[in-house]
């Protein structure tokens, strides 16, 4: 199957990743975007300096600095085949000593937050026209407990474009969380004609904590 080489490249391009991203963090501009030939370690629609990483307390304490001083931060907008990437404006330049490496690790954050996904978008992405996308079993039961098999019916066997997502708690604590294949849209709302820019999944953990 394609998605056994898929996932081998997702997994070395993910390698790759964690070991460079300290260095390539260093190359993004004041407004947290990284020179074209770095694109695949850069969300496509995102720049690096994300506010509710801060505001959301999603980075540890001692690397928060007032973004909110700095930036104002324009959330993406996304809709049925077109994304307008989000972005950041520069209100304030003069930032000390003490926020430069606070924001040099708010960055960090992020890059290992979504690590190689340019990558994982621009070469190991499928557009399956949405039309085509058939849901073949699928469930909700309730908090962290669901589960969606779907798949590309126009591609074939050796070459078939899938999702498989599944949350299932296992004890008081912890769930078993797994996504592979690609992540195809099942929103019924959506556009049929469109195109769904479906990126690579390669997820399975069993400890993810029920809060």
């Amino acid at each position: 199957m394609t998605y056994i080489f898929y996932a081998i490249a997702e997994i070395f391009a993910n390698i790759i990743a964690y070991l460079t991203n300290p260095i390539v963090c260093l190359f993004a501009n004041e407004v947290g975007q990284l020179p074209k030939c770095l694109r695949f370690w850069q969300t496509y629609d995102n720049p690096l300096d994300i506010e509710w990483m801060i505001s959301e307390k999603i980075v540890p304490r001692i690397f928060r600095y007032n973004f909110n001083k700095h930036y104002k931060y324009h959330y993406e907008n996304k809709g049925n085949g077109y994304c307008i990437p989000g972005y950041v404006e520069l209100i304030n330049g003069n930032f000390t000593i003490k926020e430069r490496i606070q924001r040099y690790f708010c960055r960090l954050a992020w890059m290992y937050r979504n690590t190689a996904y340019g990558f994982s978008r621009e070469i190991l992405s499928k557009s399956p026209y949405i039309y085509n996308i058939e849901i073949i079993k699928q469930y909700n039961k309730g908090y962290r407990d669901q589960l969606t098999i779907s798949h590309d019916k126009s591609t074939r066997w050796y070459n078939k474009t899938f999702k498989i997502y599944l949350e299932m708690p296992w004890c008081k604590y912890f769930y078993l969380r797994v996504y592979l294949g690609w992540k195809l849209t099942n929103d019924l709302l959506t556009d049929r004609n469109a195109k769904d820019q479906s990126t690579l999944a390669l997820f399975i953990n069993p400890f993810r904590r029920l809060k």
